[in-house]
């Protein structure tokens, strides 16, 4: 970083990592582009380990540390100037010096993929993301070999087609991370089962499983405490209807002891009304005879 490098993606075992100097590699390739069309001669190439997408492969010059370097030798009678230009994010080199080469002799480089190799899938797991969670990792890339032919074209017509250089591409992993919590550990054992034939299909098909399953015993758990609900629900009402009944019953006798009393107490009114009656018949008659007395 003291020395102006930045932070950029580079290769570091098999994976993009952000690293000092990283982006370097672009500035390496587009040199080597610019010195083997000047027909300069290469004394030190190195392809990098994965794949590169800015250019075709074997048309990639990697730098590493102290391993990885771009060397090269002005084998022409004339020195020569290089001149290297950016502008609007784009890096141009030219290389100038004395043309010795007849003007209609053309010099073109074609890419050729010897073969490819798939990138494998590998499966990891997150204990802490929800079962069923995917997450795939950008930096898959598969592996390549190939080589870089020199062709060299006089007034159009192909003169020589040369092997100049070939190159070997690692491949790199599809690592899927897969979400597994609240897997039991049986769920979690076939999923790994799957995973180890390394067919995502197969993992997918294992992880659904465990899912619906596990929301089938949530639906049945939600069901029975429902229905749990609904009992204690029930016993309440019955307890309720219980209590109601009780305290009618309760309330029934105590109005029938207040009818009891109030009847009781009347009955005894009556009497007292029957014993004034008589008492005032009695003073009448009394009377009638102290009446009779005068007029005699």
């Amino acid at each position: 970083e003291e020395n102006g490098y930045g932070i950029a993606g580079a290769y570091e075992n098999g994976q993009v990592v952000e690293s000092v100097g990283g982006g370097v590699c672009q500035v390496a390739t587009t040199l080597y582009n610019a010195i083997i069309r000047a027909e300069l001669e290469i004394t030190m190439r190195y392809n990098h380990s994965m794949i590169v997408n800015y250019v075709k492969p074997s048309s990639d010059a990697a730098i590493a540390g102290t391993y990885k370097d771009l060397r090269f030798k002005n084998t022409l009678d004339a020195p020569v100037y290089i001149e290297g230009i950016t502008e609007g994010g784009i890096l141009t080199f030219k290389v100038f010096g004395v043309e010795t080469r007849p003007f209609n002799r053309e010099v073109s480089f074609e890419s050729e993929t010897i073969s490819t190799t798939p990138p494998k899938v590998e499966f990891q797991y997150d204990y802490n993301s929800s079962l069923g969670n995917f997450s795939k990792s950008t930096s898959t890339h598969q592996g390549l070999v190939a080589k870089l032919w020199k062709v060299v074209k006089v007034d159009g017509e192909v003169q020589s087609r040369e092997e100049f250089n070939n190159s070997s591409y690692n491949s790199s992993p599809t690592i899927i991370t897969v979400g597994v919590a609240g897997a039991s550990s049986s769920q979690l054992s076939s999923i790994k089962s799957a995973a180890a034939s390394g067919d995502e299909s197969r993992v997918r098909a294992a992880v659904s499983a465990a899912k619906a399953a596990n929301e089938q015993k949530v639906k049945e758990a939600q069901e029975k405490a429902k229905e749990e609900a609904k009992k204690e629900a029930k016993k309440e009402e019955e307890a309720k209807k219980k209590e109601e009944a009780k305290e009618e019953k309760k309330d029934n006798k105590k109005k029938e002891k207040t009818d009891k009393t109030d009847k009781a107490n009347k009955d005894n009114t009556s009497s007292n009304k029957d014993d004034s009656s008589s008492k005032k018949d009695n003073s009448k008659g009394d009377s009638s005879d102290n009446n009779s007395d005068k007029e005699d």
